[in-house]
């Protein structure tokens, strides 16, 4: 816990708040889910008291509703199950429950925030499911320092947001949306082409791209529901943004923008400097659990269409990487 605490105080030097993933998915034993689950019950237990001791800093803490927690920690539910099978949704979510809830309980009881990640594409549908049924019970209805993630590359992105609008409309306290692009691409492609199934993710980059507007505007027409974390480091996607909330007049604190640790660090303290809380995400934890991890970023920042690529090659010029999606660059 202390050499976390460290990480994430020289990120609130900079001025930016944080979220923490600790490494680790697809757990294959009881054991291990069980250990993953007491991991993030000490992390919350020791960090959580610590940082809530800090000095305020009014953009990071605060929102337009109020005061928002320091503690901002993010969960896959495939680690707190060695049985998360979608064909027994049932029986996964009353096992992944029994393990969310204690940690759900801590973090309220210490003013930490819980968001819940997205993976794989096959774990959609039921990692959403245990997201509104678990936030939906008596005791954790009226938290509003929850959220999950929903992935741009998939086309059922739109249906997906209307549905979570419906459903936070019942339960009648908002939750925020983390908006990515999606960083499961090339497995989800290599999967459907080899099993002879429907890909499930955009095949162009540009499409993703398109969608990642196309829905950063939705949350910010709902923003008093679904409140917008727009996780990219696109500076077309994060200027569309703050268009689109200027447009809509959304207070510049009732969303956020979210980055992952050690990239585009100008960028995140430029738009600190805006005035806009920057949220990075910061995997910790052993080196053999962070290897997919690792592997899955890499893939996705040296593509031939990655932003970041193209953004430090002085022979692209900066009107090419500010075009709308649907003009695409050249390999």
């Amino acid at each position: 816990v202390e050499e976390v605490l460290q990480s994430v105080a020289k990120v609130r030097k900079l001025g930016l708040a944080f979220t923490l993933d600790l490494l680790g998915e697809a757990v294959v034993s009881e054991s291990e889910a069980d250990a993953y689950q007491q991991q993030y019950l000490d992390l919350i237990n020791g960090l959580a008291p610590a940082v809530n001791n800090w000095p305020e800093n009014t953009t990071l803490d605060r929102d337009d509703a109020g005061w928002i927690p320091r503690c901002n920690m993010s969960i896959k539910l495939s680690a707190l199950d060695s049985r998360f099978k979608p064909i027994d949704p049932d029986g996964t979510a009353e096992r992944v429950k029994a393990r969310l809830r204690p940690i759900l309980r801590a973090a309220r009881e210490h003013d930490a925030y819980i968001h819940i990640d997205m993976e794989h594409y096959a774990y959609k549908d039921l990692t959403l499911q245990i997201f509104k049924e678990v936030f939906l019970e008596d005791e954790f209805r009226d938290w509003p320092d929850c959220g999950v993630v929903i992935q741009a590359y998939l086309p059922e992105a739109r249906n997906d947001l209307e549905d979570l609008l419906s459903w936070v409309k019942d339960r009648g306290t908002p939750v925020w949306v983390r908006l990515v692009k999606g960083a499961y691409w090339d497995y989800e492609t290599v999967v459907a082409e080899y099993r002879g199934w429907p890909c499930p993710v955009y095949q162009q980059k540009w499409q993703s791209d398109a969608n990642f507007e196309e829905q950063t505007e939705f949350l910010m027409r709902n923003h008093e529901w679904l409140r917008p974390a727009i996780a990219s480091h696109n500076l077309r996607s994060l200027s569309h943004a703050i268009a689109w909330a200027n447009v809509l007049e959304v207070p510049q604190q009732a969303w956020e923008i979210q980055m992952l640790y050690g990239m585009a660090e100008e960028q995140q303290q430029l738009f600190a400097e805006l005035g806009h809380r920057v949220r990075v995400y910061m995997p910790f934890g052993q080196a053999i659990p962070g290897m997919a991890y690792l592997v899955r970023r890499l893939l996705e920042n040296t593509s031939n269409d990655s932003f970041l690529r193209h953004a430090y090659d002085t022979s692209v010029d900066v009107a090419d990487l500010l075009k709308a999606p649907q003009v695409t660059l050249s390999p």
